[in-house]
């Protein structure tokens, strides 16, 4: 009895995290690009499972684009292949999940992976839907990364 209230309890805060962020998102921009993840897939490794089980991102994606549907804005979903062992310029700069800083030998830019990541995912998206970057430059993708409160 004990335990299935507590479950209960972390599915509520769960859901009420993607309802709260999902609206967020959704009043503060017209276009919000996800990297179309392959969770299935990613809980497979032991190490990140828990984690990754726990954030509950599926969630927050459908809330999201549920929410944005009925205001008229646009949802998308870019494959993330490459986008975190690829620098801006395009060079390949292979480095492990541990690594956290991006830094290319290549053109030197140095700055948070997850920052280059979420360019990267913007600059696809925008490329794959307009032909070009109308910015005419780096975009200024956002990294959502949030850190799960411990319970």
């Amino acid at each position: 009895m004990i335990v299935s209230k507590v479950h209960r309890k972390i599915g509520n805060q769960r859901k009420d995290f993607a309802h709260k962020t999902s609206k967020v998102l959704v009043d503060s921009y017209d276009r919000i690009v996800f990297e179309d993840l392959q969770i299935k897939n990613m809980v497979q490794n032991p190490r990140l499972a828990k984690s990754i089980s726990d954030a509950g991102w599926y969630q927050l994606m459908q809330f999201t684009k549920s929410k944005a549907e009925c205001a008229g804005k646009i949802v998308e979903f870019v494959n993330p292949a490459g986008t975190s062992q690829t620098c801006i310029c395009g060079f390949r700069v292979p480095k492990d999940l541990s690594v956290r800083v991006h830094s290319c030998p290549s053109c030197g830019l140095v700055m948070g992976r997850d920052q280059v990541s979420a360019i990267l995912i913007e600059n696809r998206c925008t490329v794959g839907t307009t032909g070009i970057n109308a910015r005419q430059g780096y975009l200024s993708g956002v990294s959502m990364q949030r850190d799960a409160p411990w319970l």
